[in-house]
């Protein structure tokens, strides 16, 4: 009986726990090039993807640009 309850238990956890990981991996690698729309005080920076969608991230975890040329686009 309690074989059979711990192993119920550990299946359970186990498909949750996937479940989990696969809707992290889809939100925290979005593909394709970013626009940056705003930057906060405190380092979090809000992108706009190619389909429209706005999505805030962790500055730290962005990769800096260092190729040719990028215009610069100031909203009042």
């Amino acid at each position: 009986m309690a074989n059979e309850n711990t192993k119920l238990y550990k299946e359970r956890s186990k498909l949750l726990h996937d479940a989990r990981i696969k809707k992290m991996r889809v939100l925290t690698r979005p593909k394709g090039p970013y626009t940056i729309n705003q930057v906060t005080p405190h380092g979090a920076i809000e992108l706009i993807g190619n389909g429209g969608q706005n999505f805030l991230i962790n500055g730290q975890r962005l990769k800096h640009y260092f190729g040719g040329t990028t215009k610069e686009i100031v909203k009042k």
